[in-house]
């Protein structure tokens, strides 16, 4: 697991999660954040124990999310993506 990027690419199955943050408040104070969290599981076949992993870590905080498959032909690879939004006070 990798946060944005590897420097080179790993041995599948791996997976890399990006994040988006806004900061806004009140009363000239920023304390809540808005993150957008994004998380790419790449492997060479659908392997749906480690979704099913994945699903259970995400249902456990527990967050609503999404999940997304594709065949990347020109990677011979599969890309679940799976993004969830939540804010947090900070």
């Amino acid at each position: 697991m990798a946060e944005e990027s590897f420097y080179t690419a790993p041995k599948l199955p791996y997976l890399i999660f990006m994040e988006s943050r806004g900061v806004r408040g009140a009363d000239k104070k920023n304390n809540i954040a808005d993150r957008d969290i994004t998380l790419e599981f790449y492997a060479d076949k659908v392997d749906p124990l480690k979704e099913n992993e994945i699903d259970e870590i995400l249902n456990a905080i527990p967050v609503e999310f999404s999940r997304d498959r594709m065949w990347l032909s020109s990677e011979k690879m599969y890309e679940t993506i799976y993004s969830f939004t939540f804010t947090e006070k900070i």
